[in-house]
């Protein structure tokens, strides 16, 4: 079927980069008959072409087959679990839009490594999601160059070491902005097209310790559980809109957020994982990608614990 797609892009004379989604998001014009020859898989190149011929404009059925390309972003991608998540819809054909919010330098070196590796889409924009007028900003970026947001993973949040007494209130509010307010920023944001499209899927990175609590990590603690609480709402009130919401709890994973322990202390953490090691980066990306697929279509309102046993 995606080579049907492609065959008919260059039928059309359409860009190879012109996205599916977005000429669908556009609302045009489709029938019963193609709607039906290509959910039952039965049709072909020439019977699309001859039937899309009937009309001044050219369309395409969405959804109509497991897995079409749609646009993805995920926040905080620049590197790390964010930048793995992409590498996995990127993978998989996927548009991809990667997000960081300082390091420009870094966000252009990993997109240039998706679009090396990749033939599909791939955007870096800049931007602090805690301030809701950047996340507009984005959101109508990526709108103007390949359609609305249909699978949005909200990653992007910074962690924060330290007594909870030692902490001012400025501490306080960064640390609810980068892990709590990006995701409420963004959600807020991509939601009024799922809901009007009656399709999406929000995947929402949190932490283990937004389930069991963490000393020394308390107000990240509270943010990461506050996530929780969003992704269980919001999947109650947008689910009869076909929308989706999840979340993922990490562990322990192999990222620079953990370089700051010592081989001692790394050590020590292990001992407490049943499975015995760090988590890989990848596995969080394929596990984000299940979530956004047919094949979890029933599951929405989930917190799905990724710790090797830890919790």
């Amino acid at each position: 079927m995606i080579n049907l797609v492609l065959n008919v892009k260059r039928s059309l004379k359409l860009r190879e980069s012109v996205n599916i989604n977005f000429l669908f998001s556009r609302k045009l014009l489709y029938t019963k008959h193609v709607a039906l020859a290509v959910c039952q898989r039965q049709t072909s190149d020439e019977l699309l072409l001859e039937v899309m011929g009937l009309y001044p404009w050219p369309f395409v059925l969405r959804r109509c087959w497991e897995d079409i390309m749609a646009v993805v972003l995920v926040t905080g991608s620049s590197r790390g679990i964010g930048f793995s998540i992409a590498h996995a819809f990127a993978r998989e054909g996927h548009t991809v839009v990667l997000n960081g919010r300082e390091d420009t330098e870094r966000l252009a070196h990993a997109v240039e490594e998706l679009r090396n590796n990749y033939s599909g889409n791939v955007m870096g924009i800049c931007a602090d999601l805690s301030y809701y007028s950047a996340a507009q900003e984005i959101f109508a970026k990526i709108e103007a160059a390949y359609g609305p947001v249909e699978i949005l993973v909200n990653n992007a949040g910074a962690a924060h070491f330290g007594l909870f007494s030692d902490m001012s209130p400025m501490d306080t509010t960064k640390v609810l902005a980068d892990n709590l307010h990006t995701t409420i920023n963004a959600s807020h944001l991509a939601m009024p097209h799922m809901v009007r499209a009656k399709a999406g899927c929000i995947i929402n990175i949190t932490s283990i310790w937004g389930v069991a609590g963490a000393s020394c990590e308390v107000v990240y603690s509270a943010a990461k559980a506050g996530v929780i609480g969003l992704t269980k709402a919001l999947a109650k009130e947008v689910g009869p809109s076909g929308v989706r919401v999840n979340a993922i709890a990490c562990g322990a994973f192999e990222t620079r957020m953990n370089d700051r322990l010592t081989a001692q202390e790394k050590a020590g953490f292990v001992e407490g994982i049943p499975l015995g090691r760090f988590g890989k980066p990848q596995e969080v990306g394929d596990l984000a990608v299940f979530l956004a697929s047919e094949k979890a279509g029933y599951l929405t309102g989930q917190v799905i614990i990724l710790d090797g046993g830890t919790v």
